[in-house]
């Protein structure tokens, strides 16, 4: 008798029986071949079962309710597993489990964390320099989150984290950090202990942005509005005091709630430039408003223009994928982007009234002029004419007095020198005189020279005085005002002395040394005015008023001979060592007069220069829209994380120019937005493209047209000495920065021409400029100098085409009637050309979005109420902000707003429709929902300039003609200018973070794409995996064709990427280079991620679940292409097709036709090297709708479950029924939000929710149907469960009937040996997922006694969740398979507790457990006969010839076949054997045999047998092989080695083949 010997080590169900191993077994059930180094290694042990874990305390056990783990990772380095449990009562929960302690404790629980039933969490952690755990994860249903395990486990959260409103708690979770959702706001004011003043000549914009608690920092906030000061916009106005008064400016910045640590804030200059850090500050975890002082006195580092460039950090929406790699946060297979929204947004344009200018004009009197040109010995006298002040000068209003007395040489003669005070001049020779071997060192006293007259020459005595009215005031009682504030003032003259003109200079002697000197000085000199007169041109006088001078340059003689024979030469090489200022007058105050000195005193007089003295209304500038322009906007909506959509075009807005209105100051935009908000707007916001008419433009008179000279030239030539080109010109005079340069194309437009003392504003007076010429000679110029302005060259001309324009075209120009020197104000731009996409801004200021309403400027949630008054024509006036298009009911009649603008007093004056009498009173208003805003910052400045206007000498008192080069007066009007002032770089308007209109914008999938953070670096404080940032173009595609990113695997240098078809390794900050010889080299790159490299194989997956890597090595699942894979070095191995490929192809077909989404979840266990699979059971129903039976998934309860549900933009799926609105019975509005397709719901296309829902786990009302729309009905689906729950009838009443729960899948766990690389056993445990940390193996399934669960750690055997299960193999004894043998016994060289199921292709037997030998340790039993298709155990007795009684005579003999009393009869039909209750009880003759009882159920001519026990008398096991199926139920631990087969060759049987 021979033994076969079985091994059994490893599956392998694909092999036909015959040819299977001796070392292999065709299934196993909770047996594991041992791999240790225990002198165990290949035996068959049953299976250590699992313990639950237990909670930390009672609070930190799971919730009740139903609880499933969605997602979880094992941190080696701070020794936790962190894990997330969904509970269907939505108390989801972060929990972790600290391996040394074995224990578990909840971290967080709250609703927000809105967990589905089904989905899969992709989970990762990163250790960070205070050995912090973060915790990173993404379920493709809510936004990527993260928490601080360590700062959970000491709650270290703000209370909003807590106890907050969900947007408070999720503003702590989110992976995208909330940047501070209002821009800065600031005070520009005066501190009086400052000191010092940096920021008067400068203009501002601040930003600033959130640090948070573990280092992310947010993108920068909208930046505010550009920081003008009410001074700065009347810079060159006001005098310098004024504008330095302020010196600081507050900055208000919004605390948070959130997780946020410090508040960093930022400022540039303009609207350009670095950001510079201002301050750093701590949050106050509250909503209120923190202030920073800025003082502009220290500089700080600069923030990166990619940060700057950032407009928001782009993490995504929601992803599928998730790693951590290159020390970077990835997203595979991501949601990003926003559609664009319809907008219904009306615009309309308010302007402000211009306040009344009034010229105040000083001159000196024709009879006085000649007087005060030569030498007085009295005062200046000049007159201020005030004739053109209104009678009564308006509160608020303001009077300037600023003008230049032209004084070129004033000459001052004392009494005496001895008010002198000085200390002297100290000198010395440059080089020795008459042979001295040293320096000569000298001192001049000027108390010791003749002195007593000094030669100061001026650059002018600037009067200039701003006066205040604050309440009403006569004419003549201002005059008086006027006229004393100025007598109260000292006013200065510059002393500077040109050292090349010895007339500058002062000649002085000292007999007594015999020495005199010429010195030339510097400093200043003061004088007094006072009113002479009474009236409205009233006569002034100027009185000298001291001086404090110092020498500039001094040339000294020294003589050897008596005073009166001075000789010898001015010595150039003198060097003043000190000069000590010289205070005329003896004090310091310069009040001199009748002090210690009398004097006279000497002018040489010009006339007055300069002036610009007049009364204003209101010299505030205002900042505006630039007028005669078409400005572009748009709409912005904010998520709650910051992200922006694109920018939402909106109808142009035109400002008119100021001739086509009448209110001709600045003008604002209001904007009423009446269109609904998206559903995940949060914030919104106006946005700014700029105007789209002008590129340049410069405001500014002209002095003169001139005509050609040439009759073939019809150019007009146009003096712009007024703005440069001359000592007097405006930017030469005063500083300016005004700057023209031509472009071609540009265009010059009249604003206004002064006729008759009243300004006219034509309406499109333009014409074309041909160029910007400068002509240095009269002779030189291609144009007719007129009489009286030959002194127009040199200077700077436009030249501009005809264009036939009434008073100012060229036929005008050459009769001197035209209107060009009519104090004509210009504006000379460039056109803007055409950009096809241009960028919008942010214009300093967002609003809420809240409960699906906009809000605004005026408030949308309660009805508010103005009080205005009517004047029953169309005309209303109110000190309350009405909006185009508000409505009221007024008396019983609609009255609806038709205009506004802004009168001086800044109240409102407003048109209106609606037949109503003059009427007063408090109305509310009708349409209050709907958001109003205003946009007044502009793109301009709408402020106060000096405007040169033509010298017109007799209005000034000057006679001789001589002078006129030297005098020139101003206008003061208001102009629009880009710059804040013209006197230092200032061009910033309050334009914002850009944004862009992307015509195509929509919340777009980015299936196959990868995004990535910037880097995570570990000498910083700053956590930079939150920051995503679009500009540096932080993506990459890979290939659509393989379908969306399932998962991604951090191996290293480079990222594993798996898509549903294909799977990829891209390099990370490196380059795979690919050589001649096919081989592959790295080199170090730039580029985060680098070109994907395919593997071989369209092996992908849809079930990111099942992916695990272990010491870089992957595996995963692809159920589609019913493969399970292995990926390392050497490629993608099938490692389903190492014996086991018929299984999973049976496996996944169920799988796939039985589910709408296939759950495989992998896991790995380290102690024993496996990969482990659990395939989730899955059940079927039906539903039945009249003759329509659609197959549904539900789940073991019978309750339809779907796992998957897909999300669909725009999905407008009630209106895509073809069935008659007659038999729909469900709300049309509602039931829009999702459909069912009965017919489709294992397919992604058969559960369809509406994109705005995704995330949501509310219950909502579906339509369910199916493809061809047979039926309609309306259910509720949970989108937290997935849960659908049906009505009893279709809408047309048809019965709804759902049957019972039918398993289509029991579940399967099953393991690959990795280092054997063989599949090796398969288990009863079935979890939701597994983990594993320190080579032990968690998995987590609920049941009664808890839900996560520690494996390999229970001495009872087999038990798993609490459940016994049995342990099982099998395998095959086939040695010599073309040999039929006869089966004899069979050994278990083992212990434990054995029953055996046998068989071959047509044989079967049992073997109990009771049948087993234990002999030296072993079992043995001998192989039963075969149980199932045995005939050998059925004796035939014959055919029934008759009955009588309890006997039977067959046709044949029986008294000769070997049946045993006591056998029972059986009736034989065919095959089949019925059994009759007949028991032998002996034989009685030849043919006779008797029964114990009379004969029954039998009849004459039945075929009679009687059956022995088969296992004993059936056929032998015989076959060429025999499978062999071994089953335990112990509970603690067993051993097999092998199995032993003894059999003997049939000798029925071919000999030739033993």
């Amino acid at each position: 008798m021979a033994i076969d010997k079985l091994v059994p080590q490893y599956l392998n169900s694909d092999t036909d029986q015959k040819l299977v191993k001796s070392v292999e077994m065709t299934d196993n059930l909770n047996v594991r071949v041992s791999e240790d180094d225990s002198g165990t290694d290949g035996v068959i042990k049953n299976i250590k079962g699992t313990d639950v874990v237990s909670s930390r305390t009672a609070g930190d056990a799971f919730p009740s309710g139903d609880n499933r783990v969605i997602g979880s990772v094992a941190n080696e380095k701070n020794k936790e597993i962190l894990f997330l449990v969904w509970n269907s009562n939505s108390n989801h929960g972060i929990y972790r489990l600290d391996v040394v302690s074995g224990l578990y404790q909840k971290l967080y629980e709250d609703s927000v964390l809105n967990f589905q039933k089904f989905s899969h969490a992709a989970c990762s952690t990163i250790v960070n320099e205070q050995s912090d755990t973060l915790f990173y994860w993404t379920d493709n249903v809510n936004p990527p989150m993260k928490v601080n395990v360590n700062r959970l486990l000491s709650s270290n959260y703000p209370t909003s984290f807590y106890s907050g409103t969900p947007e408070e708690k999720l503003s702590s979770l989110t992976v995208a950090k909330r940047p501070p959702s209002s821009a800065p706001s600031y005070n520009i004011l005066n501190n009086p202990n400052l000191g010092y003043n940096n920021i008067s000549n400068k203009v501002f914009q601040f930003a600033y942005q959130y640090k948070y608690v573990d280092g992310e920092v947010s993108a920068l906030s909208e930046y505010s509005t550009a920081t003008v000061s009410i001074a700065q916009l009347k810079d060159g106005i006001v005098e310098q005091e004024s504008l330095d008064f302020f010196n600081q400016i507050d900055i208000y910045v919004r605390n948070s709630t959130a997780d946020v640590k410090e508040i960093i804030v930022y400022v540039r200059q303009n609207n350009s430039g670095t950001f510079y850090k201002v301050d750093k500050i701590d949050n106050n975890n509250t909503s209120g408003v923190s202030t920073v002082k800025f003082n502009n006195n220290k500089l700080s580092s600069g923030l990166s223009f990619d940060e700057v460039n950032k407009s928001y950090d782009n993490v995504p929406q929601l992803a599928k994928a998730q790693s951590f790699a290159g020390g970077r946060l990835m997203y595979g297979n991501y949601t990003e982007g926003y559609s664009n929204v319809n907008t219904d947004i009306e615009s309309s344009v308010a302007s402000r009234e211009r306040p009344n200018i009034y010229r105040i004009t000083a001159y000196i009197n024709p009879e006085d002029f000649e007087t005060h040109t030569k030498t007085s010995t009295g005062p200046l006298e000049f007159s201020i004419d005030f004739n053109s002040l209104p009678a009564t000068i308006s509160a608020n209003s303001k009077v300037y007095i600023d003008l230049i007395l032209v004084t070129t040489i004033f000459e001052f003669t004392a009494v005496s020198n001895s008010g002198y005070n000085t200390e002297g001049i100290s000198y010395k020779f440059l080089k020795p005189t008459w042979g001295e071997a040293e320096e000569t060192i000298g001192k001049i006293d000027l108390d010791d020279y003749n002195t007593d007259t000094l030669k100061f020459p001026l650059e002018g005595v600037h009067i200039t005085k701003e006066i205040s009215f604050t309440s009403d005031t006569l004419r003549i009682n201002a005059i008086a005002q006027i006229s004393s504030e100025l007598a109260a003032e000292s006013h200065t003259s510059i002393v500077n002395a040109k050292l090349d003109d010895e007339n500058e200079s002062n000649e002085i002697k000292n007999a007594l040394l015999a020495t005199k000197a010429r010195v030339w000085f510097a400093g200043f000199a003061k004088f007094k005015i006072n009113s002479v007169d009474t009236g409205t041109n009233r006569k002034f006088n100027m009185h000298f008023s001291g001086a404090e001078i110092f020498a500039k340059k001094l040339n000294v003689q020294v003589a050897s001979t008596p005073i009166g024979n001075i000789t010898g030469t001015f010595l150039a090489e003198v060097e003043i060592i000190n000069s000590s200022t010289i205070k005329i007058g003896g004090v310091a105050g310069h009040d001199y007069i009748g002090s210690n000195i009398t004097a006279s005193t000497e002018h040489q007089v010009t006339g007055f220069s300069g002036q610009s003295s007049y009364l204003a209304e209101s010299n505030t500038g205002y900042k505006s829209f630039k007028e005669n322009a078409t400005h572009t906007f748009g709409l912005v909506y904010f998520d709650s994380n910051g992200r922006a959509g694109g920018v939402n075009k909106i109808k142009d807005v035109y400002i008119p120019q100021l001739s086509e209105r009448s209110y001709k100051l600045n003008s604002n935009i209001d904007f009423r937005i009446k269109n609904n908000p998206p559903s995940w707007a949060k914030k919104w916001q106006m946005v700014y493209g700029l105007n789209s008419t002008y590129n340049k433009f410069v405001q500014y008179s002209v002095k003169e047209a001139f005509p050609s000279s040439s009759t073939a030239d019809q150019s007009i030539y146009v003096s712009m000495d007024t703005l440069e080109g001359k000592a007097n010109s405006y930017k030469e005079s005063s500083g300016a920065n005004i700057e023209y340069k031509f472009e071609e194309g540009d265009k010059l437009r009249i604003i206004r021409y002064e006729d008759n003392g009243v300004y006219n504003y034509p309406v499109n007076y333009d014409f074309k400029v041909l160029g910007y010429k400068y002509f240095s000679e009269p002779e030189d110029t291609p144009f007719i100098l007129q009489d009286g302005y030959e002194d127009s060259a040199p200077g700077w001309y436009l030249v501009l085409e005809d264009n036939d324009i009434a008073y100012f075209k060229q036929t005008s120009v050459l009769s001197n009637s035209d209107k060009w020197d009519n104090n004509t104000l210009v504006e000379i731009y460039s056109p803007k050309k055409e950009i096809e996409e241009k960028a919008y801004y942010g214009m300093g200021k967002s609003y809420d979005v809240i409960n699906g309403y906009h809000y605004g400027d005026r408030v949308v949630t309660s009805q508010p109420s103005v009080t205005i008054a009517f004047d029953g024509s169309i005309t209303a006036t109110s000190p309350d902000r009405l909006y185009v298009g508000d409505s009221m009911t007024v008396n019983g009649i609609t009255v609806v707003i038709l205009s506004v603008n802004i009168k001086t007093d800044g109240t409102y004056i407003y048109t209106y429709s609606g037949s109503i009498s003059a009427v007063s009173g408090t109305y509310p208003i009708n349409n209050y929902t709907e958001a109003n805003i205003t946009a007044n910052q502009g793109d301009v400045y709408f402020r106060l300039r000096k405007i040169k206007k033509p010298t017109f000498f007799a209005d000034l008192g000057i006679l001789n003609e001589r002078f006129k080069e030297n005098t020139y007066a101003y206008d003061v009007d208001f102009i629009e200018d880009n710059s804040v002032s013209d006197f230092f770089p200032s061009k910033a308007i309050s334009i914002g973070k850009p944004y862009a209109h992307l015509p195509e914008a929509k919340t777009i999938r980015r299936l196959s794409s990868i995004t990535y953070s910037d880097a995570y670096l570990i000498d910083s404080d700053r956590l930079n995996l939150s920051s995503f940032n679009l500009s540096l173009a932080n993506w990459i595609d890979l290939d659509i064709e393989f379908g969306s990113v399932q998962s991604m695997v951090n191996r290293g240098d480079a990222l594993t990427v798996i898509q549903e078809n294909k799977a990829s390794q891209l390099p990370v900050s490196r380059n795979l280079i690919e050589y001649a010889g096919g081989e592959a080299g790295v080199t170090v790159s730039r580029k985060v991620l680098g070109i994907p490299s395919y593997y071989a194989g369209d092996y992908g997956t849809s079930n990111p679940e099942s992916v695990i890597e272990r010491f870089g090595v992957v595996y995963y699942v692809d159920a589609y292409a019913a493969k399970i894979l292995r990926l390392s070095v050497d490629g993608i191995t099938p490692i389903s097709d190492k014996g086991m490929s018929s299984f999973f192809d049976s496996v996944f077909k169920d799988l796939i036709e039985n589910s709408n989404n296939p759950r495989v979840v992998g896991g790995y266990d380290p102690d024993s090297e496996e990969y482990i699979v659990t395939v989730e059971p899955s059940f079927n129903s039906t539903i039945t709708i009249g003759s329509e039976v659609n197959n549904v998934p539900v789940n073991q309860a019978g309750n339809i479950v779907f796992d998957s549900i897909s999300y669909s933009a725009n999905t407008v799926l009630w209106n895509t029924l073809a069935v008659n609105a007659d038999v729909f019975c469900g709300d049309w509005q509602d039931t829009g939000n999702g459909i069912v397709f009965l017919d489709q719901v294992f397919t992604s296309q058969g559960v369809i929710v509406d994109d705005e829902l995704m995330g949501s786990t509310a219950t909502i009302n579906v339509v369910v149907t199916d493809s061809d729309y047979n039926f309609v009905f309306i259910a509720t689906l949970n989108l937290g469960t997935g849960e659908l729950i049906i009505p009893a009838t279709t809408c047309d009443g048809i019965t709804i009937t759902l049957g019972s729960a039918t398993s289509t899948g029991s579940g399967i766990t099953i393991a690959y040996k990795h280092l054997k690389g063989v599949w090796g056993s398969k288990y009863s445990f079935k979890p939701s997922m597994y983990i594993n940390i320190n080579n032990e193996l968690y998995s987590f399934n609920q049941t009664e006694s808890g839900l996560m669960w520690r494996h390999n750690i229970n001495e009872t055997r087999n038990n798993f969740y609490g459940t016994q299960y049995s342990s099982m193999f099998e395998s095959v004894a086939n040695y010599n398979p073309s040999m039929v043998k006869l089966y004899e016994a069979l050994g278990v060289e083992g212990g434990g507790t054995w029953s055996a199921y046998l068989n071959n292709l047509t044989q079967a037997t049992t073997i109990g457990t009771t049948d087993f030998d234990v002999r030296e340790g072993n079992r043995y039993a001998m192989i039963p006969r075969d149980t199932l298709t045995s005939t050998g155990h059925q004796i035939y007795l014959g055919k029934v010839e008759s009955i009588l009684n309890d006997t039977i005579t067959f046709t044949t003999p029986v008294n000769y076949i070997p049946f045993v009393v006591g056998d029972v009869l059986k009736t034989a039909s065919g095959s089949t054997l019925t059994g009759t209750s007949m028991e032998i009880s002996g034989v009685t003759g030849r043919k006779t045999i008797q029964c114990t009882t009379n004969i029954s159920n039998i009849i004459v001519g039945d075929n009679i047998v009687v059956e022995h026990d088969s296992r004993i008398d059936g056929d032998p096991m015989r076959d060429v092989f025999l499978k062999l199926k071994l089953t335990s139920t112990d509970t603690e631990l067993f051993e097999v080695h092998a199995l032993s087969l003894s059999y003997d060759r049939s000798r029925l049987h071919n000999d030739r083949v033993n």
